[in-house]
């Protein structure tokens, strides 16, 4: 069937698209045959006016969200059915663009409470956990859970969002890689059904964790320039207020190694968390202070995408069926 119109698309369905512009992270492009503008993140190099084939995920504000056409395991969710097109449009988001964690910490790069919010202590077992999945998804809850279990020897964090799992690190002795997040929320529910496991809950500003969900479920933004550290972040700031972004840039300083996160939520800095030191700071001079003490700093940047906050998704892994699989 061709589609002529927004409403024609189905989120999962495959199509062809020309490549019009660069963008960070991705390309503009044009649908085809219907000449709607879309986004598709990329991080190869395309030449301008190739056509390829995509995946639709969704519509929002008149421009398409795409990932690129076949990906493994694109229909394996969609095809056993789900609820309705916000839940299949994250779940084509989410298995096409299976984007792991790339920084090997564990879970100090979560932000710990400040403020007025207190951690929560539960004890663990299959009863306890279910009663907790029902209290986070009940309260549409949005913060933070932690888990340590002795017994795995692991420790483990989730990103909530409005009762829903947005990222998750899983850390085990021993392990070379992270687990891309659903693996990883799986894991971590498996611990906390294990009695001897320690379970913390604390709420956090949904700035940070949307922020911070972009280094699980957004893109990353390869760079090709040669702008120094501060000079990149003057622009990617600049970037994403004119966008009005919700990403997370990374400030890294290799050779100590120290590490620094910026939350940007919808274009506007929301603060910062310096990992080493477990502070954060909701002032700019901040991260300038973390820059200026650096001797090589490296900044690097990943994008949720705007789709991702929409009517047009239901944004994130709903624990109850993360616990239930096998």
């Amino acid at each position: 069937m061709v589609s002529d119109s927004p409403a024609d698309y189905q989120p999962g369905q495959n199509l062809y698209c020309r490549i019009i512009a660069a963008e960070p992270g991705g390309y503009a492009v044009k649908l085809l045959p219907s000449m709607i503008d879309g986004f598709l993140p990329c991080q190869e190099m395309l030449p301008i006016d190739q056509e390829v084939p995509a995946t639709f995920i969704c519509m929002n504000n008149n421009r398409a969200l795409l990932s690129f056409a076949y990906m493994l395991g694109t229909t394996a969710r969609v095809q056993a059915g789900l609820t309705s097109a916000p839940e299949t449009a994250f779940a084509v988001w989410a298995d096409s663009h299976p984007f792991r964690l790339r920084l090997r910490r564990a879970t100090d790069l979560l932000i710990p409470p400040f403020g007025n919010n207190a951690e929560e202590n539960f004890a663990a077992g299959d009863s306890c956990l279910e009663k907790l999945i029902e209290d986070i998804e009940g309260k549409e809850s949005t913060g933070c859970v932690k888990a340590f279990s002795e017994e795995n020897l692991s420790r483990s964090a989730a990103l909530i969002y409005k009762g829903r799992a947005v990222g998750c690190i899983y850390g085990q002795r021993h392990m070379s890689e992270p687990w891309p997040t659903e693996t990883a929320l799986e894991l971590m529910l498996d611990d906390m059904r294990l009695p001897e496991t320690k379970v913390l809950k604390y709420a956090l500003p949904e700035e940070v964790i949307l922020s911070m969900s972009s280094l699980f479920l957004g893109y990353p933004i390869e760079r090709t320039d040669t702008l120094n550290a501060s000079d990149y972040l003057s622009y990617i700031l600049k970037w994403v207020k004119q966008r009005q972004q919700t990403a997370c840039l990374i400030i890294s300083e290799p050779s100590v190694p120290a590490l620094c996160l910026s939350f940007i939520h919808k274009g506007n800095f929301f603060g910062a968390f310096h990992v080493e030191e477990q502070k954060f700071s909701p002032d700019m001079a901040f991260v300038q202070d973390f820059l200026q003490q650096a001797e090589n700093p490296k900044v690097e940047a990943s994008i949720l995408p705007p789709e991702m906050i929409s009517t047009s998704v239901r944004f994130g892994y709903a624990l109850n069926v993360a616990a239930s699989r096998p």
